[in-house]
């Protein structure tokens, strides 16, 4: 098992892209835990519900060409990085893809 989890900890600790966040590393302890980089941004989740709305009452027309642009861009940041996991060898699958877990 400890062979095992030591060749997860290579594998994640040799993926690096731009549109995902960086591994730091494992607690093995369990319940076992990844550390990841800190994004200060916080959840997409937490931007699309609270920042997106208080923006939206703050702007005029114009900021709601803003905000669907942005949400774009969010969206092919997170279609990137998941290409690019899918496209590595072997693959990474998230298996739990939800604003929650994106973090921005």
């Amino acid at each position: 098992m400890f062979i095992a989890k030591s060749l997860i900890l290579t594998y994640f600790s040799r993926f690096a892209h731009p549109n995902v966040v960086g591994f730091i590393g494992v607690i093995l302890e369990k319940p076992m835990r990844i550390v990841m980089e800190k994004m200060d941004g916080g959840s997409l989740w937490d931007f699309l519900h609270h920042q997106l709305k208080e923006d939206a009452t703050s702007c005029l027309e114009d900021g709601k060409d803003a905000q669907w642009s942005l949400r774009l861009r969010i969206a092919l940041d997170v279609a990137r990085g998941v290409e690019a996991m899918h496209n590595h060898s072997p693959p990474i699958i998230h298996r739990d893809l939800r604003s929650p877990n994106i973090l921005v």
